[in-house]
């Protein structure tokens, strides 16, 4: 069964036990714990009241329905904590301004759901908290409510909970009006739970959105609420530490005494994420069938309902985006031969690209590398570039084109190009060599060879060895592989191309130059750069230097 977003007026009808029969619930039992633990002051008898009536919740036929428990990657560890510290808040205990909590993560793993279950649990089991629900995404149907003050959230979600009335959130918001000169909340005795979903859309609504963040810190210090924010982002730090941004400086620092990040993760691991789908979808999954659903959802629980109920399969229309952003087009052809290290992030573009991108759910940063987040995904890119030429060759040079260790052919990246570049010259082969070999008569010749093809024959001065040897050392071993003090300083490649006509060959050869962004190649004017003679000190970082060794 699909469950729906909870609001505000849901969890009032949760609390008047009164109204629950119309609501087919029978939380009686969960209840009774969660006063006697009250009574007692033991906090591990509410925390089990909360599970229980979780796993309860779940199982009904309510129109009030949670998802079922997964305490998977952190999840039991993360509950425990908000339900402890809702224990608190119901029987006065001080909270001080720390252990208010900060949901980030993907799209679709879990946030809301939390949310969700922490404000039922909340208006099931307790008489003196008031929870409420708001999210800050954009909807034009309340767009004058985009900015809505955090004290108004609070005053209209009192007057919700304390009114006999049936009324939307919404409504009771637009009817209340408070005094933002009026610190009173800050010291009275209602207590209240802040369900804050997507609460980083603040940081581009102006000073509004600044004024509501700055509640968030006021409020959280005063120690009569509770905050659980959820933003959709990977690095949420930035947001609600913004020292470093110069985008939010003007946004109060949450610090993390006050506010405690947790990372909501999607099930990367198959094993627990066939555990999942067994408690989501009520039976039992072969690893087969895991797998498949992994490789189209990437373990993001929206992505595995969308496909196991709907059959959505995201990847078609997300592939697409990889051919808009050149940037984004080199990272995710590098990822296709390897997964890029956390620590060399930095060499392929700004992070901040890379945290949008995560954002999109397009990449997963995992613990030490950056992979695609679908499976599928990576399949389909690999599929287009193979459909289309021109693509591969926008491959090869966006895979190679910096961020890497240059200066020799050897290297991977300069090695890639090379093999790529005859056919964009129109040249037929990738790859031709020299060789030299001996005759049966104990004659010489030397051939044209691609991989060990035999191309054409290449005349010789001489049949006498040391006469070729020599003119080996004077001619196709100098261009080929020139080294001066051991290392090489000639070109990358050389390509022969044999004119059957002019009975000639011709030889092309490049030098090839690769480097980070933040490396300058500059003109170069010195004569020793300039010399006709090559040098091991040729300067690599001028025109005139590359052109000397070329």
């Amino acid at each position: 069964m699909e469950t729906r977003t909870l609001t505000t007026s849901d969890f009032k009808l949760l609390r008047f036990h009164s109204q629950i029969d119309e609501l087919q619930l029978d939380t009686s039992e969960y209840v009774s714990k969660a006063r006697e633990a009250f009574q007692s002051a033991d906090r591990s008898l509410f925390i089990e009241a909360c599970f229980g009536l979780w796993n309860f919740l779940s199982q009904s036929e309510s129109r009030i329905r949670i998802p079922p428990q997964y305490t998977g990657n952190g999840i039991q560890k993360l509950m425990t904590r908000i339900f402890s510290s809702l224990f608190a808040l119901q029987t006065e205990e001080r909270l001080g301004a720390g252990g208010n909590v900060v949901l980030n993560g993907l799209k679709g793993v879990g946030k809301t759901t939390i949310l969700q279950v922490t404000g039922v649990i909340a208006a099931c089991l307790t008489d003196k908290v008031y929870p409420l629900y708001w999210t800050y995404e954009w909807d034009s149907s309340r767009s004058d409510l985009k900015t809505v003050s955090t004290c108004r959230l609070r005053s209209a979600a009192i007057s919700l909970f304390e009114s006999e009335k049936r009324e939307s959130f919404e409504a009771v918001i637009r009817r209340t009006t408070i005094d933002l000169s009026d610190t009173s909340h800050l010291t009275d005795d209602k207590k209240v739970l802040f369900l804050l979903d997507e609460f980083t859309d603040l940081y581009d609504r102006g000073e509004n959105g600044i004024n509501v963040v700055r509640e968030y810190q006021s409020m959280a210090r005063a120690g009569n609420v509770y905050f659980v924010l959820a933003a959709s982002r990977i690095n949420v730090e930035k947001y609600i530490f913004p020292r470093h941004m110069r985008s939010n400086r003007m946004y109060p620092n949450l610090n993390c005494g006050m506010f405690e990040v947790h990372e909501v993760e999607p099930i990367r691991n198959k094993t627990h994420l066939r555990e999942y789908l067994g408690l989501r979808f009520g039976r039992e999954f072969t690893m087969e069938e895991t797998t498949n659903i992994f490789r189209v959802t990437g373990g993001v629980g929206r992505y595995i309902f969308q496909h196991i109920q709907q059959g959505i399969d995201p990847t078609p229309a997300t592939s697409v985006i990889f051919q808009t952003d050149p940037q984004l087009f080199h990272v995710a052809c590098y990822l296709l031969v390897a997964p890029i290290p956390i620590a060399s992030m930095s060499q392929f573009t700004d992070l901040d690209k890379f945290d949008d991108w995560f954002d999109r759910l397009l990449f997963y940063k995992g613990p030490e590398n950056v992979t695609f987040l679908l499976p599928s995904l990576q399949e389909c890119f690999r599929n287009q570039l193979q459909e289309r030429s021109s693509l591969q060759e926008a491959h090869i040079f966006h895979l190679q084109r910096k961020g890497f260790k240059g200066g020799s052919s050897g290297h991977s990246n300069e090695n890639f190009i090379c093999r790529y570049l005859p056919s964009l010259f129109g040249l037929q082969s990738h790859e031709r060599s020299l060789r030299l070999i001996v005759q049966g008569d104990g004659g010489f010749k030397m051939m044209l060879l691609e991989g060990n093809v035999d191309i054409i024959p290449v005349p010789l001065p001489t049949s006498s060895p040391e006469e070729i040897s020599t003119f080996l050392d004077a001619h196709a071993k100098r261009l080929i592989s020139w080294q001066v003090d051991g290392h090489e300083t000639g070109l990358d490649r050389v390509w022969f191309e044999w004119n059957k006509e002019a009975n000639a060959m011709t030889l092309h050869g490049v030098q090839i130059k690769t480097g980070k962004d933040d490396q300058t190649i500059t003109c170069g004017v010195l004569q020793t750069e300039r010399s006709y003679r090559l040098a091991s000190q040729c300067n690599d970082r001028c025109i005139a230097g590359i052109f000397s060794k070329a």
